[in-house]
């Protein structure tokens, strides 16, 4: 298992213990389920990065000299 793998596995065993399905007195998200939201998708983009890193870098290289032309 990859390192990236190990990380994304434990950020998902951690998010689903977090998310039981115990009724509780809370209501709305709190500060620790919005943290574990933004470490998920952060884990999400360096791992797709990872793996299409070489196959994407022309698009957005291409995206960012139209939105940033050099003079």
């Amino acid at each position: 298992m990859s390192r990236a793998a190990a990380h994304l596995s434990a950020l998902l065993y951690v998010a689903g213990a977090r998310l039981d399905l115990q009724p509780r007195n809370e209501r709305g998200a709190t500060a620790v389920d919005y943290g574990l939201v933004a470490g998920l998708v952060a884990v999400a983009v360096i791992v797709a990065l990872t793996a299409f890193g070489a196959s994407i870098t022309a698009p957005i290289s291409a995206l960012w000299n139209k939105i940033l032309p050099s003079s």
